[in-house]
């Protein structure tokens, strides 16, 4: 038990993201070129936060129920934050592929968004909420930490399917004075896309059952981080149904709480933040010639390059590396490998989502034809891998 850091404060709260009625249909997002309007509801979309707290810093944590998350919409949100700084926040998106378009690449045709900018303001709103009222219920906790591999069946990679990483790592934060759960985080590497083309109902797919199953068991708010989920790590379904979202779902999190069983308890964590802006070239001319058309929105340097973001956080034992798209798995493995924290997490679409990030050869090989579509330049992946090393090695100093 960790005796030598401040006492950690906690707090967690949900806020639903599902469009209202009044803003339906939706284009829905993340399968084929668009054309997919909703037809109806399956399960809440929600905006999940965690605060925590520990001696001067103070971090947030939020997962939004949505295919992605741009930096300037997520900027939005951390400026809006009192009593974090924007820096100290990451805002993530779980990757689902049955929510409203928060990017624009899916619209009812190539050469319109299907962004709903009143949505996007609805999701800014409950995302502050989540946050601020999580920070606000922060209270003395302690952390238990756990990590173990999710059996066969779960996940699987279409292109190399040797490289995987089966990883799950769970936090589970919970009233100091014994009383009742505040969060359970999970890591996992997986796309949310259970639910295919031929479905029209909304639903936050496996994710929304991971997050079920982990309240229902534990209490409090449960939140999904997705891991380096690129080229291309999907789950291992039979068909592409509710009934194997549930189940994909619920193996996940019964991994996680299997893991918490033997996992090492805190009472008190030291906290440490560190990020560093990446100038990335954005080589994609799709991408460039839809920024151009204001399809997607996004921020460029004066030199033409994307601001990107990445992130290096330490709670206690557990280290968060976080990227601002969908990195491949030999990234994040590779990530991994250089971490020297006990409980190693990697975050995908972190502040924001520039597409899949792969290394140089993955980027030439024609096996990757369509990542290499969705991808912002051949460099992306490289040079938030450097930055985050850079950060791990100024920590060893």
């Amino acid at each position: 038990m960790t005796t030598d850091a401040p006492q950690l404060l906690a707090g967690a709260a949900k806020a639903p993201i599902t469009p209202p009625a009044d803003m339906q249909p939706v284009w829905l997002a993340g399968l084929g070129d668009g054309n997919r309007p909703s037809e109806g509801v399956h399960d809440e979309l929600y905006a999940r936060a965690l605060a925590l707290r520990s001696g001067d810093t103070t971090v947030g944590l939020v997962a939004l129920d949505v295919i992605g998350y741009l930096q300037h919409d997520g900027r939005a949100v951390r400026e809006e934050i009192k009593g974090i700084p924007p820096e100290n926040i990451v805002i993530a998106a779980t990757h689902q592929h049955s929510g409203p378009d928060t990017i624009g690449l899916w619209g009812p045709s190539a050469l319109q968004s299907g962004v709903k900018p009143e949505h996007m303001e609805f999701v800014r709103q409950r995302a502050i909420q989540a946050l601020s009222e999580a920070l606000d219920a922060s209270v003395p906790a302690t952390l238990r930490l756990g990590a173990a591999d999710v059996p066969d069946g779960v996940s699987k990679n279409i292109r190399d399917p040797d490289v995987l990483d089966r990883s799950v790592t769970v936090a589970h934060l919970e009233a100091a004075d014994g009383g009742n759960s505040i969060a359970t985080l999970v890591n996992f590497a997986c796309h949310p896309e259970v639910l295919w083309y031929e479905s029209r109902l909304i639903t936050a797919d496996f994710p929304g059952y991971l997050c079920d199953r982990l309240e229902e068991r534990l209490g409090g708010v449960g939140l999904f981080f997705n891991g380096a989920l690129g080229g291309m790590v999907t789950a291992d379904v039979a068909e592409p149904s509710f009934e194997e979202a549930e189940r994909i779902g619920c193996a996940i999190a019964d991994t996680a709480l299997t893991a918490l069983e033997e996992g090492e308890i805190m009472e008190a964590s030291q906290l440490r933040v560190r990020h560093a802006r990446v100038p990335i070239p954005p080589e994609n001319e799709l991408l460039q010639i839809a920024v151009a058309m204001g399809i997607i929105k996004t921020d460029l340097t004066d030199a033409g390059d994307l601001h990107a973001e990445v992130h290096l956080m330490n709670i206690g034992p557990a280290q968060i590396a976080t990227f601002p798209g969908e990195p491949f798995p030999a990234i994040g493995l590779s990530v991994k490998q250089a971490m020297s924290a006990d409980y190693k997490l990697v975050f995908g679409l972190a502040n924001d989502e520039l597409g899949y990030m792969m290394y140089p050869e993955h980027y030439g090989d024609e096996k990757y034809a369509l990542e290499k579509r969705s991808c912002v330049g051949p460099l992306a992946g490289p040079l938030c891998e450097g930055a985050l090393r850079e950060l791990m090695n100024a920590e060893s100093v």
